[in-house]
This record gives structure tokens, C-alpha cells and sequence, in this order.
């Protein structure tokens, strides 16, 4: 047994784009062999997109990962009940979150990447303790940024120290739509960027200088 959520669409559009690991592909809405045919659904990460010249459709996904798309429609997979290899797979009740996001313009002008992250990923109040120290909350301003890469096509995708010194962080991102896009790193914590790395966390010569195109960086405090 398989259930989907089928979408129908006013857009018409050849591709559909699918998030993948560091970025997103585009496939065929129409069949054009047995092969194809056979290719009945792909698998995506947060989102699967259908646009045309002037407007889009984009679904958006917490966890369900199976897709599939015509010209005119998008569908996800919900639920798979399959007697093989596990007979008890998605039994019983099962709970899911998705979203329809229409955009004007293409699914890089509409920022499809950040609202898929913000629907993943939604923001978490942080409330103090009414028995903390009064200092501690008098150090406490209205609003701080941790780590701000400023507005930009740029996803985070690591912060974590550095494997060969306790006072070196490293600072892993991807550009999310093909383009060129400059760093812009900016922290309320005494944090510079002071070289470019490569993902073995090794200076390499060959690497953009640091703050003009999205790569590993090293970061020390300093002011």
C-alpha cells in the first residue's frame, strides 16, 4: 500500500527541481521512455520545486523524502506499507508535516532554499530562569548574532572546532543556487577569519581568499 499527497498545479513547466546534499537537481516532468516511466519516483531532501517563466510551486518537507512530478502536478509520498523487506513498516498512526509555498519568479528568486531550512528548522525560544543570578541577566541585550553570513545565497552547513587546535573553529558552507555569492561574517563573539581550508582543514593555496566565495574557513577569536 502506498499513500500520496498529489498536488495539481496552474504552473506548466518541463523540469522539476529537487533538493539534493549540497545542492539541487533538475529532472524531466515527461517521460520520453520505458525507463522513465519506470523512474516513478526520485528522492529529495527538504523540497521539490515546479516553475515556470513567471511563477512556482514549491513543497516543502519535514521528513518525507519520496517525490514525483508531471508538468502540471507534484506529488509526495507519505506513507509506504510494504510487506518486504519490513512488514511493519509505516503501521499504525503516523504523524507528517508538509507545505505548499506558490512564489512569483523562479525558486532561486523566491528564496526556496531558506524557507525550507526555516520550515525545518523554525526558531526555538530560549527563556532564562527566573533564579539565575541577576547579573547574568542584566548581561543579556535585546538582540546578538552568534554567527550572521549575512543575506545571502550561503548555507551553513558545519561550525565545529578545529581538529588540530583547541582555539580554531571551522566554518563549512555551500552556495545554495549556482552562483558567486562573497561572504559576509559578522559575530557578536570576538570570532576573524584569518584562511581559507580545505575539507581535510589543510591551508590550500588554491582555495578563493577568505570572504569572497563560500568555503571551509578557519576562524580564531580575536577582535
Amino acid at each position: 500500500m502506498l499513500v500520496k499527497a498529489a498536488f495539481p498545479l496552474t504552473v506548466t513547466a518541463p523540469y522539476a527541481t529537487y533538493e539534493i546534499p549540497f545542492g539541487a537537481i533538475q529532472r524531466s516532468t515527461t517521460a520520453k521512455t520505458p525507463q522513465d516511466r519506470a523512474k516513478w519516483e526520485v528522492p529529495a531532501l527538504r523540497w521539490a520545486d515546479l516553475s515556470q517563466a513567471d511563477r512556482g510551486v514549491s513543497l516543502l518537507t519535514d521528513y518525507k523524502h519520496g517525490f514525483d512530478a508531471t508538468p502540471s502536478q507534484l506529488r509526495l509520498t507519505l506513507l509506504k506499507a510494504p510487506l518486504w523487506p519490513d512488514p511493519g513498516a509505516d503501521r499504525g498512526v503516523q504523524t507528517f508535516t508538509y507545505a505548499i509555498y506558490p512564489h512569483a519568479g523562479s525558486w532561486q528568486a523566491a528564496k526556496t532554499v531558506q524557507m525550507a531550512r526555516n520550515f525545518n528548522l523554525p526558531i526555538q525560544p530560549c527563556l532564562l530562569s527566573p533564579e539565575q543570578p541577576r547579573q547574568a541577566v542584566g548581561q543579556v541585550t535585546a538582540t546578538a548574532s552568534y554567527l550572521d553570513l549575512g543575506d545571502t545565497t550561503l548555507v551553513l552547513s558545519a561550525f565545529k572546532l578545529a581538529e588540530d587546535s583547541d582555539n580554531t573553529f571551522i566554518l563549512r558552507g555551500y552556495e545554495s543556487t549556482g552562483k558567486i555569492t562573497a561572504v559576509a561574517f559578522n559575530s557578536c563573539l570576538p570570532l576573524k577569519i584569518v584562511e581559507a581550508v580545505d575539507i581535510l582543514e589543510q591551508a590550500n593555496r588554491g582555495l578563493p581568499t577568505p570572504g569572497t566565495q563560500p568555503c571551509p574557513q578557519r576562524l580564531r577569536p580575536g577582535r
